[in-house]
């Protein structure tokens, strides 16, 4: 359902699948990269947080909350560089960040 753009559905879909499964990861994990694709970031990193509190061991999860920690910096960053917009450390740092979420889209 995600894939094909109803988004919608596939979230009703992995909200059941958290109630009926919570024992299962990927669900919260599917749910994580959908909201972090709608910058719901908040919600994004709770949902991963608790993919990783059910299984620890979960890689994706764990790739994906340093995906979106990654993101969170991004934003942040520029959301300080509108503040301080002669500020050059943090262009510099907005600019890695952008650069380092741009190789790892890249990499999938």
């Amino acid at each position: 359902l995600a894939d094909t753009g109803k988004t919608s559905e596939a979230v009703a879909a992995f909200e059941a699948m958290t109630q009926e499964f919570p024992e299962l990861p990927e669900p919260y994990n599917n749910l994580a990269v959908i909201h972090a694709a709608a910058g719901r970031y908040d919600l994004a990193r709770a949902l991963l947080l608790r993919a990783i509190d059910v299984a620890p061991n979960y890689v994706t999860a764990q790739e994906n909350l340093g995906d979106l920690y990654l993101a969170m910096a991004a934003d942040v960053y520029a959301r300080a560089l509108k503040l301080d917009p002669g500020n050059a450390a943090l262009k510099a740092k907005l600019q890695l960040a952008r650069d380092a979420g741009a190789k790892l889209r890249a990499s999938r």
